[in-house]
């Protein structure tokens, strides 16, 4: 993903030949990885190709050729796989038999008391706000297993309980910080490439709400699970970084770098168990 944004800034500005083609070859190769992939993939680049459409009043067609590489790498992956990206036999809540969506309240509703205090899968099924404070830097959908670390299932319960306790503590933290950032850097001329990149990760909620109304089981709210969608969770960094940059105190520009690599760390979940 660096190399993506790296490489896009480039092509943009030097449209040089060369760094379409780099761009074209990260971005290819990562959208080919999964659908949870290609999707943002593409709306990065045809919302970059929008931006610049808007900001120099005429369209350049060099960002045909990453669609084009795209294209080609989707279609040699179904061929070498055996396999398509776009078969998703929980389409439409027919081969699980999910019920599907029966209101929309789960995407508005909030009760972190409740989430404090009912911590475990799948307790918080009614709120996505409830569930991601909880599995941001915790693991409210079991993706470590913790309880596999332990041989007492009490120890193992208490574990759990404490871990997405803390991940609910430090996510309200990190939110607080991250917007502290990105108001910081954002621009006044709305219009800009680094405003699209440090505002792409709102892109996952429009993406979630269309994948819940095609897969969704109530009971659970698996739909919410964040490994399907850890593309966006880069974007994150982008504000941060932009305003860690533009600092000029020295002593500043390291307490937020310090910030940046202790939420890293407890991003990685076993350093969390280690915290708690």
């Amino acid at each position: 993903m660096p190399w993506i944004i790296l490489y896009i800034f480039k092509a943009i500005e030097l449209n040089k030949i060369n760094h379409w083609i780099k761009l074209s070859f990260f971005l290819s190769l990562a959208a080919s990885s999964k659908i949870s992939i290609l999707i943002p993939c593409l709306i990065l680049i045809f919302g970059f190709s929008i931006l610049y459409l808007l900001i120099n009043k005429k369209f350049l067609y060099n960002f045909f050729i990453p669609i084009l590489f795209t294209l080609i790498m989707v279609l040699a992956s179904n061929f070498i796989t055996k396999s398509s990206l776009f078969v998703n036999y929980d389409a439409g809540n027919v081969e699980r038999n999910y019920p599907g969506l029966k209101n929309y309240s789960v995407f508005y509703k909030a009760d972190l008391i409740d989430s404090f205090n009912n911590p475990l899968f799948p307790n918080q099924k009614y709120s996505w706000i409830n569930m991601w404070s909880l599995d941001f830097f915790g693991d409210y959908f079991g993706s470590i297993k913790s309880k596999h670390r332990h041989s007492k299932k009490t120890s193992a319960v208490s574990v759990e309980n404490n871990l997405n306790r803390v991940s609910l503590i430090i996510t309200s933290f990190f939110i607080i910080w991250y917007f502290f950032c990105l108001f910081k850097t954002i621009s006044k001329k709305f219009f800009t490439y680094g405003n699209f990149i440090s505002i792409f990760f709102f892109a996952i909620f429009f993406e979630q709400v269309a994948y819940c109304f095609a897969v969704f089981n109530p009971e659970l709210a698996g739909s919410f699970d964040m490994r399907y969608w850890v593309f966006y969770i880069f974007f994150l960094i982008y504000p941060i970084a932009k305003y860690v940059d533009k600092l000029e105190s020295k002593k500043y520009k390291i307490f937020h770098w310090y910030i940046t690599i202790f939420l890293c760390l407890l991003s990685l979940n076993q350093m969390m168990l280690i915290f708690i």
